[in-house]
């Protein structure tokens, strides 16, 4: 198998588990693999809270993580799209608050761009040519102008 081959049954098997399904038994076992099945319900979240000190205040907030199924005709879950909710919890009345909705058109571009970049309240430590810092870590915030 040449290495471009691989390379697309490889992502091929990726995006089929990712959209809920397995990878067929040719193309695992082209891969040196067995079958792999799919372990996480398509309706699943997780829920974490921490803190991040923005402006010299220190916010608590929540962030979920999960799937949200999608339907098909016949009422069962076809695939799931991958979510990720940060909330502050200190804040009783969420009616003023801003929503801010972000998403990732892909395929090409990881989510984890996204988030680590701009939509989370830990970003990745950049330096000032605008590379990672090694060894890869994140910081607070920090935020410009931005109510919090």
């Amino acid at each position: 198998m040449t290495d471009a081959s691989f390379l697309r049954v490889s992502v091929a098997a990726v995006l089929l588990l990712l959209l809920g399904g397995t990878v067929p038994p040719a193309h695992a076992q082209s891969m040196g693999a067995s079958p792999l099945k799919r372990s996480l319900p398509p309706d699943t979240a997780i829920t974490k809270t921490d803190r991040v000190t923005v402006k010299g205040e220190e916010v608590p907030y929540e962030v979920t993580t999960g799937t949200q199924p999608v339907y098909g005709d016949d009422d069962t879950a076809v695939a799931s799209l991958h979510y990720t909710y940060y909330r502050r919890s200190d804040v009783d009345d969420r009616s003023g608050r801003p929503l801010m909705i972000s998403f990732n058109g892909g395929p090409g571009s990881g989510s984890l761009w996204m988030h680590l970049g701009y939509t989370s309240p830990k970003h990745l430590l950049i330096s000032d040519k605008g590379y990672p810092v090694q060894p890869y870590g994140v910081e607070d915030v920090k935020v410009r102008g931005w109510r919090v």
